[in-house]
């Protein structure tokens, strides 16, 4: 791997460790899901941060699974990777609602909550 390489599934370890299911299975979905419902304000900003956050995680899947050759849209990739992580970041530490969910043992059923309670900005 080289260090872009690197740096780059980095950044998807702390976004599973922060937005991933407890469990296996639906680990791309439930992820993208998450960031779309954090960081939109319509549902067609929602649709565009799900489709973005899926297309990213596939990128990351490509290269710690060794199927990566490169990619010319890796710097696109990168970038929306890195706005992801640093939105979500001020998103939760800004809301102390969001905070206490996250920091709770119940994170998990928390975020599985908050999609159905229209939790939003």
């Amino acid at each position: 791997m080289s260090s872009e390489d690197l740096r780059y599934s980095l950044f998807w370890v702390g976004l599973e460790a922060l937005l991933g299911p407890d469990g296996s299975g639906e680990i791309v979905y439930k992820l993208s899901q998450r960031v779309a419902l954090l960081l939109s304000k319509s549902a067609e900003e929602a649709k565009q941060n799900f489709r973005t956050a899926k297309d990213c995680y596939n990128t990351r899947s490509k290269i710690v699974h060794g199927r990566w050759n490169g990619d010319p849209k890796m710097l696109l990739h990168m970038a929306n990777t890195e706005a992801i992580s640093r939105n979500i970041l001020l998103r939760v530490l800004n809301d102390p609602a969001l905070l206490k969910g996250f920091l709770s043992k119940e994170r998990d059923k928390f975020l599985e909550e908050m999609i159905f309670a229209g939790y939003t900005k």
